[in-house]
């Protein structure tokens, strides 16, 4: 069984240019993963084209089955 358990520490969906977010990221698994990577991407939505980028990404060195 594997759960993944992510938090944002903001009450809000939506972010501004600029915005620092701040939360945690947790996961259980039977077994450790191989690799284990958080990616922070944005996107827009609506009249025009839709955009999609990676911001950030953090590389988890030797993942445990529990963190």
């Amino acid at each position: 069984m594997s759960q993944l358990r992510i938090a944002i520490k903001e009450d809000r969906k939506t972010f501004r240019p600029g915005d620092t977010i701040v939360g945690a990221v947790g996961w259980k698994r039977d077994t450790a993963p191989k690799h284990a990577e958080l990616r922070l991407f944005w996107f827009t939505r609506g009249k025009g084209t839709q955009d999609v980028s990676i911001v950030e990404t953090e590389k988890f060195d030797a993942p445990q089955a529990e963190e």
